[in-house]
């Protein structure tokens, strides 16, 4: 089974270049490591675009674009795009908060115009035979995208999970104490973690956050000792809410999660998860009480998690072992009565 659904976008980034050339393009990774790590650059479409072969190094790249096939110092890998993606094995590990370039070999039309990315940077090539050279607007970008799987939190291949990462509806401008509730899929969930992301789209978990298995609309000042429908809290770690590992998660269930500490929040996505939908402490006030907003709207979030393998209890084995008890000493008798007799 595939991570497309478990996929957490790292840089949503438009660019300043708007013309055909080969790129090359620096970004900076959060607070936490990745793998199966894949890249685009997007088209004057908008569509994402990969052509030839992306090389990820760990420093600039000045060479020319030919000369990337035989280019080994501080060459990381290599991945072929697909059309739309350059896709890199899968057990590549990219290192927190630390910068790569990207180069492709392959004239590409990409989009630009838009806004900066925080510690990224692009550069050019006119040629297949000329070096790559900085972009001329120093801090510009290349209109990109960057997706992994946080590599820490157990989201492999063996045991995999997609249960959202929410491109919500609702964003502010100014602190507010949020609530998002979420509803699980066909598997039973452990080893969770859960973020908000901030105004640069990077993960973002303030204070406290504590799930509830229904509706919380008392109080911040109530919060900390509610125990009514209360799964469980979680200090924030880094970027992210990270529950007790062996806290789990019910299949096909639907929780709220509420913080406690106001933040500024990213919004303006597409569509909702089903059954889920969004809070708000409008006064930032430990007496407001979080108030629903049932119209659909969404903060933008990801959950993440570990599918649970259902495990037999004692019980179960002691009765799986008395059947084969049973079974092994039914085919004795049987072997002895159908024995031959000699004459």
């Amino acid at each position: 089974m595939g991570h497309a659904e478990a996929r957490t976008i790292v840089g949503d980034v438009s660019g300043q270049g708007d013309d055909t050339f080969f790129i090359g393009q620096s970004f900076t990774t959060t607070a936490a490591a990745f793998d199966h790590v894949s890249f685009s650059f997007f088209d004057p479409t908008g569509a994402r675009q990969a052509l030839g072969t992306a090389y990820l190094f760990s420093a600039a790249y000045t060479g020319t674009p030919d000369g990337l096939a035989s280019a080994s110092a501080n060459l990381i890998a290599t991945a072929m795009g697909d059309g739309s993606n350059y896709i890199f094995d899968p057990s590549l590990r990219l290192s927190a908060s630390t910068q790569y370039y990207v180069y492709s070999d392959t004239a590409m039309h990409l989009l630009g115009g838009g806004t900066y990315y925080r510690g990224g940077s692009y550069a050019s090539s006119s040629s297949a035979s000329a070096n790559f050279v900085a972009g001329a607007v120093t801090g510009a970008d290349a209109n990109f995208i960057l997706d992994g799987n946080f590599a820490d939190l157990n989201v492999r291949d063996d045991n995999p999970v997609a249960v959202g990462t929410q491109r919500g509806t609702e964003s502010n401008n100014e602190p507010l104490a949020f609530g998002q509730s979420f509803t699980t899929g066909d598997a039973a969930l452990n080893n969770i973690s859960f973020n908000f992301y901030a105004e640069d789209g990077s993960p973002l978990a303030l204070g406290t956050a504590y799930l509830f298995s229904e509706r919380y609309t008392g109080t911040l000042f109530d919060m900390p000792t509610v125990t009514r429908n209360l799964v469980g809290s979680s200090l924030a770690s880094g970027s992210a809410y990270v529950f007790d590992p062996n806290m789990v998660l019910a299949p096909n269930t639907k929780y709220y999660l509420y913080a406690d500490q106001p933040m500024v929040i990213t919004g303006n996505g597409v569509s909702s998860l089903p059954g889920s939908e969004f809070s708000r402490n409008s006064r930032v006030n430990p007496f407001g009480s979080f108030e629903p907003d049932l119209t659909g709207a969404d903060a933008n979030f990801a959950l993440r998690g570990t599918a649970v393998v259902a495990v037999p209890e004692p019980a179960a084995w002691a009765m799986m072992l008395i059947g084969f008890g049973t079974i092994g000493a039914g085919m004795r008798s049987r072997r002895k009565s159908t024995a031959p007799t000699l004459a």
